[in-house]
């Protein structure tokens, strides 16, 4: 069976739009798996695991960690994917996955995320610094001008530094123009994308998602968790 993707707009929920389709929920939370990318930093693991306690003590259900690296098969009911945008470690786990359904963080959380950050520092320009994908580059940029789409829409002014390396970039007009800009480090963890980002970039430094919006991501995550979906045939992702 060909792998099916399926978007649905934030602003509806999944249980609604199958039950237009005609389809019915189960009656019970499926298991959950949580991928991650390996944080670059000590921090983040300690991040991780205070996130993942505190979903499952919301959830009363126990939550599957694996490393997008180290995934081989996964055979889980629901899967949850802590990455930023699409790309190479998209693909990777899409085929090791078995039978289920893939949430991956939407750019419209991410957006609010940066929006609330920069707005409680006074800030109302961000600038996001991101590592370009070596593989399926044009969903990652699809994906960052969603974005910078949904951060506009937040009264946000956004643009982007995309790096080649993890290496600063000489002071050239791309970085010149981006003075006066909060620096958003499109990371989930802290790590070497922070630092790299921070130090090209002067004035207002925003954390990682994970730092500047714990409550919101797992707020997040509780919600799919909790929606109730009918078993389709083949792979089912969507962002909510």
């Amino acid at each position: 069976m060909t792998r099916k993707y399926a978007y649905i707009n934030q602003k509806l929920y999944i249980g609604q739009a199958l039950k237009r389709l005609g389809i019915s929920g189960c009656t019970r939370l499926p298991r959950l798996t949580l991928v991650y990318h390996r944080p670059g930093a000590p921090i983040g693991y300690l991040l991780l695991k205070v996130f993942i306690d505190a979903l499952e003590a919301r959830l009363g259900d126990h939550v599957e960690l694996v490393e997008v690296n180290d995934a081989e098969l996964i055979d889980s009911e629901k899967i949850l994917v802590l990455l930023p945008c699409r790309g190479g470690h998209w693909h990777h786990l899409l085929n090791r996955v078995k039978v289920g359904k893939i949430a991956r963080l939407p750019p419209t959380v991410i957006a609010m995320v940066f929006a609330r950050s920069a707005r409680a520092r006074g800030v109302e320009r961000v600038a996001l610094c991101y590592l370009k994908a070596r593989r399926f580059r044009e969903e990652q940029d699809e994906d960052i001008r969603a974005i910078v789409a949904t951060l506009k829409h937040f009264g946000i002014e956004a643009k982007t530094l995309a790096l080649d390396s993890m290496e600063p970039p000489k002071k050239e007009a791309a970085v010149m123009q981006l003075e006066g800009y909060a620096v958003a480090p499109l990371a989930i963890f802290p790590g070497k994308l922070t630092e790299t980002c921070h130090s090209i970039l002067k004035g207002v430094r925003l954390g990682p998602l994970l730092v500047e919006g714990f409550d919101i991501l797992l707020e997040w995550a509780y919600r799919v968790a909790r929606e109730q979906h009918a078993r389709p045939c083949g792979h089912y992702v969507w962002m909510i």
